[in-house]
């Protein structure tokens, strides 16, 4: 479990900026008021500084045209103290959209810029931006590159809490690609400097991330007092994610130096702080650990629960992951958009320049007018053959990412029924033996799931389940592989349900049918099941309905994983279960979509 203090910076600062985003928002509209009523009054350096602050305060992609003025007439005026400063401003706006290869070229020119400048202090800022650019995207020795050149740029003056923090941040990066002597080195350095600044969150990351490397190269007895002075310095801070992090890696060290009472007690709890902080790749890696850990024991039912969460949380990181992939393609077509409303604000920039060029030549209006309209006629149909062939690419693009998800899914699901089919031959094998019955319910859970994925790259809509199609098919699936003789009966609404809360949905029922199918029509004549899915408001309500014998009569006394496991999906997705045993049984879900 790796930890991450420069993307905790970066977190910190974008939620301070969210925070402020009204009082900024209400900065710029302020400023585009008095633009509005002064700017023909206003010199061109005046006007330069109000498109900057503009662009800044929107801190949006409404705020690329004014930055982009700002850049034009700092040009203009050869004033490249400012012009620098608006194109740093715009390299962010690039960055939040997720261009990082704009923001990446507009960095290196402010950098240029400040060296013709010899303004050390933000060359050297532009370096480290540029370096927390490669690390978000995992280019750890690109951002090593630069978080060098702006160690070795930095005013004396300067040195205090940035410089620091960018040592620590190189020791960060070569930890990260196993170089852990160098990683030492600026780690240990970021500690000696930070004895006068008293940073306890410097502290914090520097301590925790020298016992990591130290625990790496089994060093354990100084790893462990490292990796404690860290926990107690981000807690002390507020710092509970990272904290927890360094906390797991004194577990794992015990547990390796055979240390192992309350082993089991502290990975739950760290398990229990990283769901409660919704720290889903946390959530993942320590159901990781504790898989391992419930193996190693013997404790293969405590393994299948983290396992199965494991799987859980790394299929939702997927699916944010091609979410925020979907969230960069539209922020670069509005991207494309914008630059194009630039263009046109050219246009019309460059006829107002030739109307007032005939208005002044009288005696040539009709020649001038006519070459106009010839120049312009091509030049249009120039840009719309551009702007056609755009759009084409774009076009091609958006098939061929629908195309790819159709069939990352069509995988996902062959990948699962591979599996499937590997627990039904597994269970053959088995015959008679008690295990049958838990392959066969891991079976069912599986074909559940890849019964979503065929129904996604089956259609269109590649995030979204026709939540009737999808239970009818499940539940009638179940009932042919138990041999029942009963036909279910269907009362769904025609529902579109987001894969995030159809799979758990699904999983869901199929326990509950799997349940009813097992235990609930013993000595029952006319058996019957009835699958009811009604949308109320904002509100779905799910209802499982058998005329069995009722749970208190049941061979299930309701403490098998299956309703364990039913009742952590519930919870993961916010809802109530009910359960009516008066006449049959009647299990009610509700949850909000």
């Amino acid at each position: 479990m790796k930890t991450t203090n420069v993307l905790h910076l970066l977190l910190l600062i974008i939620s301070t900026s969210l925070s402020l985003n009204a009082q900024t928002k209400h900065k710029a509209d302020s400023l585009i008021v008095v633009l509005n009523e002064k700017e023909s009054t206003l010199s061109k350096d005046s006007l330069a500084i109000y498109y900057n602050r503009i662009g800044y305060h929107l801190n949006s992609l409404e705020s690329i045209p004014y930055l982009e003025k700002s850049i034009q007439l700092a040009e203009e005026l050869e004033d490249y103290d400012q012009k620098s400063v608006a194109i740093e401003n715009l390299s962010n706006i690039h960055r939040i959209l997720g261009n990082n290869l704009r923001a990446i070229e507009l960095l290196n020119e402010a950098s240029q810029i400040n060296i013709r400048l010899d303004n050390k202090y933000y060359e050297c800022l532009n370096y480290a931006q540029l370096a927390g650019i490669y690390y978000t995207t995992y280019e750890y020795e690109e951002a090593i590159r630069y978080y060098k050149k702006a160690i070795r740029t930095f005013p004396e003056n300067k040195k205090k809490l940035n410089y620091i923090f960018t040592i620590n941040n190189t020791g960060e990066c070569y930890r990260l690609l196993k170089q852990y002597d160098s990683a030492k080195v600026y780690l240990n350095r970021a500690i000696t400097l930070n004895k006068a600044t008293k940073s306890e969150v410097i502290d914090g990351f520097a301590y925790g991330n020298l016992g990591m490397v130290q625990f790496a190269l089994g060093e354990n007895d100084i790893a462990k007092t490292n990796l404690k002075k860290g926990v107690v310095k981000l807690k002390n801070n507020g710092d509970d994610l990272n904290a927890e992090i360094y906390n797991v890696e004194l577990i794992k060290l015990d547990e390796i130096e055979h240390r192992t009472e309350g082993l089991e007690t502290r990975y739950l709890t760290s398990y229990k702080v990283f769901k409660e902080l919704q720290a889903k790749e946390q959530v993942k890696e320590i159901s990781k650990e504790l898989v391992r850990y419930y193996k190693n024991k013997g404790q293969y039912k405590d393994a299948l629960f983290f396992e199965e969460e494991m799987i859980l949380y790394k299929d939702s990181l997927i699916n944010i992951e091609s979410l925020r992939k979907l969230e960069d393609a539209k922020h670069q077509f509005d991207l494309d958009r914008v630059a194009f409303e630039l263009e046109l604000l050219k246009q019309k920039d460059a006829l107002k320049s030739y109307v007032s060029i005939c208005a002044a030549v009288i005696a040539m209006i009709f020649i001038a007018l006519s070459v106009y309209l010839n120049y312009e006629s091509k030049r249009r149909k120039k840009t719309n053959l551009l702007l056609q062939q755009q759009k084409d690419i774009i076009m091609e693009r958006e098939e061929e990412k629908a195309l790819l998800l159709k069939e990352l899914n069509h995988r996902v699901k062959n990948n699962l029924q591979m599996i499937s089919s590997l627990l039904n031959l597994q269970s053959n094998q088995l015959g008679d033996h008690p295990a049958v019955k838990a392959i066969d319910s891991g079976r069912f859970r599986v074909e559940a799931m890849s019964l979503i994925h065929q129904k996604l790259y089956q259609t269109d809509a590649h995030i979204d389940i026709d939540l009737k199609n999808y239970l009818e098919d499940l539940v009638l699936n179940l009932t042919f592989s138990f041999d029942a003789s009963l036909q279910p009966q269907f009362e769904v609404d025609d529902i579109p349900l987001h894969i995030d809360k159809a799979i758990p949905l699904g999983l869901i029922v199929n326990e509950l049918v799997t349940n009813a199918m097992k235990y609930a029509f013993e000595g029952i004549d006319n058996p019957q099941l009835i699958i009811s899915v009604k949308k109320e408001s904002e509100l779905l309500i799910v209802k499982v309905m058998d005329n069995g014998i009722g749970l208190e009569n049941s061979v299930s006394n309701g403490t098998s994983f299956g309703l364990h496991l039913v009742d952590s999906l519930v919870k993961q997705l916010n809802g109530t279960l009910s359960k009516d045993s008066s006449k049959g049984t009647i299990i009610t879900l509700i949850i909000s979509v």
